[in-house]
């Protein structure tokens, strides 16, 4: 357990310098952020991806004939890590199983979209 709050305290370091080094290295002036749009195009869709800290994000919307929203799907971390729990647990006994889990820091309602 130690070992992977080790990893995961080294990758919040290793994202503030990447950070650093991108909003350093931004021309002068350059704005971090934009408008949205007043409306949505019609009949399409996009996917977003982001990598979190228990792995990647994924966004899918898709919009109707009006440019509303008609279908949001989220994809969490959790979706794709809770197998790895099972190969945890065997061999341990049944009190060590809430520290296990929380080890890996999953998500129920993550796990639920």
């Amino acid at each position: 357990m130690r070992a992977r709050l080790m990893v995961r305290a080294r990758e919040v370091e290793q994202s503030l310098s990447i950070l650093r080094q991108v909003v350093d290295g931004l021309p002068e002036g350059t704005r971090l952020a934009c408008a949205l749009p007043d409306t949505l195009p019609a009949r399409s869709s996009a996917l977003g991806w982001a990598e979190g800290w228990r792995g990647e994000c994924l966004h899918w919307i898709a919009t109707d004939a009006e440019g509303r929203v008609a279908r949001v799907k989220i994809t969490d971390p959790s979706f794709k890590n809770w197998p790895a729990l099972a190969r945890a647990v065997p061999g341990n006994i049944v009190p060590d199983f809430p520290v296990i889990n929380k080890s890996f820091n999953l998500s129920y309602s993550g796990n639920d979209r």
